[in-house]
């Protein structure tokens, strides 16, 4: 539950600051860009899926947990 809230938070970190620069934000050399598809790309892993977290919360309410696929 911690990896799923942690990538979240991360994507939406970045968000805000994607928004805030700008059009500068979508040039190559202004790294935001890299960091910017880097944490979305990581958000897309199963482990950091909100997916995860509805297991996760079956575990804990004691049912059997659901295939993530």
């Amino acid at each position: 539950m911690a990896c799923v809230n942690a990538g979240e938070s991360a994507a939406a970190a970045v968000d805000l600051v994607w928004g805030l620069a700008g059009s500068r934000a979508i040039f190559e050399d202004a790294g935001l860009e890299r960091r910017f598809r880097d944490v979305h790309a990581a958000t897309q892993h199963v482990a950091l899926s909100p997916r995860t977290l509805e297991m996760a919360g079956r575990v804990l309410l004691g049912l059997e947990p659901l295939g993530l696929f």
